[in-house]
């Protein structure tokens, strides 16, 4: 919820008058976008685990939805991380069907703008939608021609084509968020070209206590999302012992108790995807 709040505050302004847009700074437009990267994978990778969780409980087993996107080193990977029902779906049933890559390069590369540009129209009948489909094609496209999504030759070439492409995946989300697409542009502009690093802390609009409660569970998860990544996480927690496994329960549980939302007056932030 925080993450959407300062998503909204930052990037969405009340009543549709996107003037606000003059008096804010760079770096909290950074801040809004990268709130909103964070909040579409928390919010929908959640939203897939517990459905995956709630399937194993009465013997339903569905396939992870989501494989750590965000440490992907370039845009190709990211699809193959992200969303995967989807963009298996858009492979099967769409790629493959058209060709592939099995007939020359042109039509490959016309296979893969096809193919992403049904899937921004998937999302919403909307230019911002089919200008983010076509961002991605453009750039699967691009490190298809230099070669850039190769693997990486060593750990430190890794990490900065991994940054690169988390950056890269930032800017596209701008068009997922902002379905105006003048005024989405204006916010890629101000924030790739005109470089201001002032951030009011007041226009954030929470509190100093849950910014930093925000920030904890961001670290937290990219902590875990790192770690899931090289070993087995479920399989070391099982092989804990008793006391150790219930003393987890009982902090995690208490967590929910103690940060949760509750009472009348409550207002949940639906799931992104409900609506697509």
């Amino acid at each position: 919820n925080t993450c959407a709040a300062l998503a909204d505050t930052l990037l969405v302004p009340d009543g549709g008058d996107f003037s606000f847009l003059a008096s804010k700074s760079a770096l909290s437009l950074w801040v809004g976008v990268l709130a909103f990267t964070l909040q579409i994978y928390i919010d929908f990778s959640a939203y897939s685990d517990m459905a995956i969780g709630m399937g194993k409980m009465i013997g339903i087993h569905y396939t992870e939805n989501f494989d750590y996107p965000y440490i992907s080193s370039s845009v190709s990977e990211f699809w193959r991380r992200w969303h995967i029902s989807l963009s298996s779906w858009l492979r099967d049933y769409i790629y493959i069907p058209l060709g592939g890559n099995r007939k020359g390069t042109a039509k490959k590369y016309r296979n893969l703008i096809v193919v992403f540009l049904i899937s921004g129209l998937w999302h919403g009948a909307s230019w911002s939608f089919v200008l983010w489909g076509l961002f991605h094609a453009l750039l699967q496209i691009f490190e298809q021609i230099i070669h850039l999504s190769k693997k990486a030759s060593n750990s430190i070439i890794r990490f900065l084509k991994i940054i690169l492409n988390f950056v890269l995946i930032t800017i596209s989300w701008v068009f997922f968020k902002i379905t105006d697409v003048k005024q989405a542009l204006v916010i890629l502009q101000k924030a790739l070209f005109f470089p201001s690093f002032k951030l009011n802390l007041d226009l954030l609009k929470i509190s100093p206590k849950e910014l930093s409660i925000a920030l904890f569970f961001i670290l937290i998860i990219v902590i875990l999302d790192l770690l899931r990544n090289h070993f087995d996480m479920i399989k070391w927690f099982r092989k804990r012992n008793f006391v150790f496994r219930f003393l987890i329960y009982i902090l995690l549980f208490s967590s929910f108790l103690i940060l949760g939302v509750y009472g009348t007056g409550y207002d949940a932030n639906q799931f992104i995807y409900i609506q697509f």
